[in-house]
C-alpha cells in the first residue's frame, strides 16, 4: 500500500523519499558477481533440460587441464568436444589447424572449413594486434575460467559455429564463388552466419562457459557483417524475431541442401513481406540482396514491400 500511494505522487516528504531511497541502494548492492551466478544457474538448468549434463561435465574436465595456449590446445578441446557432441561434425572426425592469410581487397578471412576435412583459424595479425586465432584461443580460456569475454572473443566463439555448422550439413555441396552469377553461396553463407550468432550461446554452455553477451550477437557479430545486416532490417520491417529466424535456420542448414538456399532466402522475404509490394523474381531480389555496394538499391526494394511501414 505504501508503495502504491507513492507511486501516484508527484512529489515526496522526507520519509518517503527515505524509503525509496534504501529500495535503491538495496537492489544496487546485488554484486555482478552474483548476477553472473544467477545466469550460470540458468544456463545450468537449461543444460539439465537438455539432458547433456554428463557431457558437460566432461568438457570441464578437459578443459580445466591447462590454459588454452595455441592451436594445439584448441584441438585438444575440439577433439573432445566432437567426442561429447559428435552430431555437430555430423559424426566425421576432423582436424583443427591454422593458416596465414594477410588481409586480401579490403577483407580479412577468420576461418574456413574443408567439409569432413579440417576446420582451419587465421594467424595473419592483419590490421589488428591480435590474429583469429588468437581470439579464439583467448576465448576458449575464457570459457576454460569462466570468466565474462570480450565482444572480440565473442565474435571469436561465433567463428568456431559458424565453422561447425558447415561441417554439420548433411547434404553439403560445394558452391561457387561469390559475385559468379549466381547467387546459392551468398545466400548459404549469411544463412548460416545468422544461425550461428543465434546458436552461439548453445555451445558455451556445452563447454561450461560464461554466457554473458552472447544475445548481442545477433547485431552485432560482425561476420557477413552487411548482408546479415540487410536481413535484420527486413526481419524490423516484418515483425520477425532475427534470433528465432536464426534457430530456425540453423535446422534447415543441416537437412536441406546448401544449393537450395538461395530458394530458401527469398521464400523467406517473399513470405513476410506485404503481398502487394512483391512483385520481383528470385534473381531480381537477390542480385539487389548481394550487391555488396548498393544499400540504397536494397532499402528501395524493401520500402516496396513495406508501403505502409515507413516509421519502423
Amino acid at each position: 500500500m505504501v508503495m502504491t500511494s507513492i507511486a501516484e505522487k508527484k512529489k515526496f516528504n522526507t520519509d518517503e523519499f527515505n524509503l525509496l531511497y534504501g529500495i535503491v541502494v538495496r537492489h544496487a548492492q546485488r554484486t555482478a558477481k552474483q548476477i553472473q551466478d544467477i545466469r550460470q544457474r540458468w544456463d545450468k538448468r537449461i543444460i539439465e533440460r537438455a539432458g547433456e549434463t554428463k557431457q558437460v561435465a566432461a568438457m570441464r574436465k578437459v578443459l580445466e587441464q591447462q590454459k588454452i595456449t595455441d592451436i594445439s590446445d584448441v584441438k585438444r578441446v575440439m577433439h573432445a568436444f566432437y567426442d561429447q557432441f559428435p552430431q555437430e561434425f555430423n559424426n566425421v572426425r576432423i582436424d583443427f589447424v591454422s593458416f596465414d592469410r594477410p588481409p586480401l581487397n579490403g577483407s580479412f578471412t577468420m576461418g574456413y572449413s574443408k567439409h569432413d576435412i579440417e576446420i582451419a583459424f587465421n594467424s595473419n595479425k592483419g590490421w589488428e594486434k591480435k590474429s583469429p586465432l588468437d581470439t579464439i584461443v583467448g576465448a576458449l580460456d575464457k570459457i576454460r575460467t569462466k570468466d565474462k569475454m570480450s565482444l572480440a572473443q565473442l565474435r571469436g566463439v561465433v567463428t568456431i559455429v559458424h565453422e561447425l555448422l558447415h561441417q554439420k550439413a548433411s547434404k553439403y555441396v560445394r558452391l561457387k564463388a561469390h559475385y559468379s552469377g549466381d547467387y546459392k553461396r551468398t545466400a548459404m553463407e549469411t544463412m548460416n552466419e545468422l544461425a550461428s550468432r543465434a546458436t552461439v550461446a548453445r555451445f558455451i554452455r556445452r563447454l561450461g562457459g560464461n554466457t554473458d553477451g552472447a544475445s548481442q550477437l545477433i547485431v552485432k557479430g560482425d561476420g557477413y557483417g552487411k548482408w546479415i545486416k540487410r536481413v535484420l532490417d527486413f526481419c524490423k520491417k516484418a515483425g520477425v524475431n532475427p534470433e528465432k529466424l536464426g534457430q530456425e535456420w540453423s535446422q534447415m542448414l543441416t537437412t536441406e541442401k546448401y544449393d537450395t538456399m538461395d530458394a530458401q532466402l527469398y521464400a523467406f522475404f517473399k513470405k513476410h513481406a506485404d503481398k502487394k509490394g512483391f512483385t520481383q523474381g528470385m534473381d531480381e531480389v537477390l542480385a539487389a540482396f548481394e550487391n555488396e555496394k548498393s544499400n540504397t538499391e536494397w532499402a528501395a526494394m524493401i520500402k516496396k514491400w513495406f508501403p505502409n511501414r515507413k516509421n519502423q
